[in-house]
């Protein structure tokens, strides 16, 4: 198990295959230290897009449409949401 700031995670560049992910924060009324859910969006692609290989793919799961910040650090191959009740809808990207 890994527990690391998702903007600066201590993984060397290209060094994954693959990443999977259900980005946080979880709730509505969550603290988090970016100035703004986008900024914490952004931060966390841009680490994603830095461990990532060359060519690999990343799958990103959130309660928001990030599909905008996405495409300012990856392709955005696949986009899907998954209605789980009147008040949440999962918003699935596969991004290479």
């Amino acid at each position: 198990m890994l527990i690391a700031d998702a903007t600066a995670v201590p993984i060397c560049d290209g060094a994954l295959d693959s990443v999977v992910t259900d980005l946080p924060p979880y709730g509505q009324s969550v603290r988090i230290r970016a100035e703004s859910m986008d900024e914490l969006y952004d931060g966390s692609l841009a680490e994603i897009r830095r461990i990532l290989r060359p060519g690999r793919r990343a799958v990103v799961v959130t309660h928001r449409d990030i599909t905008p910040i996405a495409a300012q650090h990856f392709t955005v191959l696949q986009e899907h949401e998954q209605r789980v009740h009147k008040s949440l809808t999962r918003r699935i990207l596969v991004l290479g």
